[in-house]
């Protein structure tokens, strides 16, 4: 009998698994260098230990690394070629697909979109890089070509823009748009033309109410993709053109402070381009034809008037902008350039007299320059009262005379009449109530500018009338709403402060302005916000006109204080406090508006001297017409006298300075905050 060793399924080497071999050692004896025995599934010392035994092909691993370096270095030699919109299409279409994030493929991003790095760098290595390539169409959302539609839908967004906005606002060349769409939009069109097409169509929309505004899904839409072309790099004479629609769109709809913000990024843009000046360094190509030339020239020229608008209406914010140069070119006649038409040697510059014909667009930058000329002054903290009188009269001269000009061309009337409105603004208030000595000049001063304003408000009545159908309203400006506005608001002020006798005209005018306003409303919702402003107006002139008290001008009013200034009085007390006191070194009273008598203003004097007797103390009254339309400026310039007794008080070596502040109701933190410029001390 024959011993089970020697069984029959024992007579071949490679007919049991067991005695299989695999071509080379496993994967952990290969690492740790040890003797294999190559037995399948897995060798003897990977069975004992109990590991995973790996008998991969280690040569096709690697292989497969070298591959992959491989691609990756084929990669990397091609990205600095690839322009900056391409790079950016999976990060802008991916928020669709859902598919690589902006972070993933950040890398990718920077070359290409440094292209212009050296013009900021140093101009004399490189003065004009290469064209970019334009944008490309895959940029573009499905939301947005969702609401451009077809090819017919979006010549129709072009024919009622050119046919409504474009008459108030011509910056865009038919010309060379009308040779764009034909390229364009055949297929697929290019995101920077897309999102003018996008712009031109909200720019004509009516949203109903500001709240309304900032919530319309195209409006949203319009932000984000300007959004995502900034981030991608595109900068273009389209894109910069679309941002301004947008930035009036939000103006005309009260919709602050994005306004204010999308005004900045469009002055930066516009330097950044190169087209404020043919010196600086340019990233666009040199203009072909001079209707290329008038159309930057015409961006520019909108860029200063719409930051020199909106800055206008609140104090104390620079200008981005540098203001024109006398040798300034002025817009040419508006049909010639639409016609392309060939404009030679008469064209005007800023310097030119104001009595030779000029395009609507034209006056309307000759208005904008003045009125910077006005911001600069309402911004100027270092003038004496007599060079803020000086500059007041003169100031006005040039504005009448320059309406005078103006009432002459109807045609051009609603194009000016926002931007000299402005500047009449700051005028109408004038520097009113900088003294008492010429407070009664500076309200003479401010009603001669309502008068001549009215007369201008009557023919804009006529204007708005004959506009007044939906279809004719879409063509209407809003650069006259401010005006209309702060001519408003000074008569609503003169009514409430002037003798029943001389405020009888009032009401009249009053309803004249609030009607223009009502019917502006219907397409630009800053209207409406004006209205709602006009009301708080009437509000506080109410609350104030119950209880305001007209307070004696006496220099012994506040015994023992003195009098240092208009309304402003100052107590010193024959021993200073010691560095050890507890209590404030100087105590700063800014009364209430309503009620605010002598009398009742001593009871809070004379309780602080009781309590802390060797404290300085300062009494800043609050003043009505300060409180309701005068301009910022005026009132820190009264204010200049408290502003150096403070400075002194703490600039004091012999003893330790603390400060309280007593800050009566709304109308003492209105003074309160004018005293010092921020921060509040230094």
């Amino acid at each position: 009998m024959r011993d089970s060793r020697f069984s029959s399924s024992d007579m071949s080497d490679t007919s049991s698994p067991s005695r299989q071999k695999a071509t080379r050692a496993c994967a952990s004896c290969q690492k740790y260098k040890r003797r294999c025995d190559k037995t399948l599934p897995s060798c003897s010392l990977c069975t004992r230990l109990r590991k995973l035994c790996d008998y991969s092909n280690r040569q096709s691993e690697n292989e497969l690394k070298t591959r992959i370096q491989e691609l990756e270095s084929l990669v990397a030699s091609h990205v600095s070629t690839i322009s900056p919109q391409a790079l950016s299409t999976s990060a802008s279409s991916n928020r669709d697909t859902g598919s690589l994030s902006i972070s993933q493929t950040s890398s990718a991003f920077y070359p290409a979109a440094l292209r212009f790095q050296k013009l900021f760098l140093d101009t004399d290595i490189q003065t004009r890089p290469d064209a970019p390539p334009p944008p490309s169409s895959d940029m573009i959302p499905s939301t947005v070509l969702f609401y451009l539609g077809d090819q017919a839908q979006s010549a129709i967004i072009m024919s009622q823009y050119f046919q409504t906005v474009h008459k108030w606002m011509p910056i865009i060349s038919r010309v060379r748009l009308s040779s764009l769409a034909d390229l364009e939009l055949g297929s697929r069109p290019r995101a920077d033309f897309a999102l003018l097409l996008l712009a031109m169509k909200l720019i004509q929309d009516v949203p109903g109410s500001s709240s309304n505004a900032v919530r319309d899904p195209l409006y949203i839409c319009a932000k984000e993709f300007a959004a995502s072309l900034e981030i991608a790099g595109v900068y273009t004479l389209l894109k910069l053109q679309a941002n301004l629609l947008i930035a009036v769109y939000e103006m005309g709809h009260g919709i602050f402070p994005a306004a204010y913000t999308s005004m900045g990024c469009c002055v930066t843009q516009a330097m950044v381009l190169g087209i404020h000046n043919r010196e600086a360094p340019q990233i666009l190509e040199q203009p072909r034809t001079w209707i290329d030339w008038e159309e930057r020239q015409r961006i520019w020229w909108l860029v200063v008037i719409l930051e020199r608008y909106i800055t206008s209406v609140g104090d104390n914010r620079p200008l981005l902008s540098a203001d024109p140069k006398t040798t300034s070119h002025l817009p040419v006649n508006d049909d010639a350039w639409d016609s392309g038409q060939a404009m030679y040697p008469e064209r005007l510059i800023l310097s030119s007299s104001k009595h030779l014909t000029a395009s609507p667009f034209a006056r309307l930058a000759q208005a904008s320059h003045l009125q910077g000329e006005v911001i600069k002054h309402c911004n100027d903290e270092t003038q004496s009262l007599v060079q803020v009188q000086n500059d007041v009269e003169m100031l006005s001269q040039v504005l009448l005379a320059f309406l005078e000009v103006i009432s002459k061309d109807r045609a051009s009337m609603m194009h000016f009449y926002s931007a000299v409105g402005v500047c009449l603004r700051a005028l109408d208030v004038s520097e009113m109530a900088l003294a008492r000595e010429i407070a009664l000049r500076c309200q003479g001063l401010m009603k001669e500018c309502i008068v001549k304003a009215m007369s201008f408000v009557e023919v804009l009545r006529e204007m708005v009338q004959d506009q007044e159908s939906i279809e004719n309203l879409v063509s209407l400006s809003p650069w006259f709403l401010d005006s209309i506005y702060q001519c408003l608001a000074n008569v609503v002020y003169l009514m409430a402060t002037s003798p029943a006798v001389e405020a009888s005209g009032y009401p009249s005018q009053v309803s004249l302005c609030m009607e223009l306003l009502r019917k502006a409303n219907q397409r630009w919702n800053v209207a409406g916000a004006y209205l709602e402003a006009i009301e708080l107006i009437e509000h506080e002139l109410k609350l104030a006109s119950l209880t305001a008290t007209v307070m004696p001008n006496s220099p012994s009013i506040f015994k023992p204080l003195q009098r240092i200034g208009e309304d402003l009085y100052l107590y010193e007390p024959p021993n200073p406090p010691s560095d050890d006191g507890d209590g404030p070194s100087l105590i700063v009273l800014f009364t209430w508006l309503g009620g605010a008598t002598a009398k009742r203003i001593s009871k809070y004097l004379s309780s602080y001297r009781a309590i802390w007797p060797a404290a300085t103390i300062l009494l800043v009254t609050t003043r009505l017409f300060e409180f309701a339309a005068a301009p910022s400026s005026a009132l820190r310039a009264r204010l200049k006298p408290a502003r150096e007794a403070v400075r002194r008080h703490l600039g004091r070596e012999e003893a330790k300075a603390s400060v309280l502040f007593h800050i009566f109701s709304n109308g003492g933190l209105h003074t309160a905050i004018h005293l010092f410029p921020f921060p509040l001390l230094y």
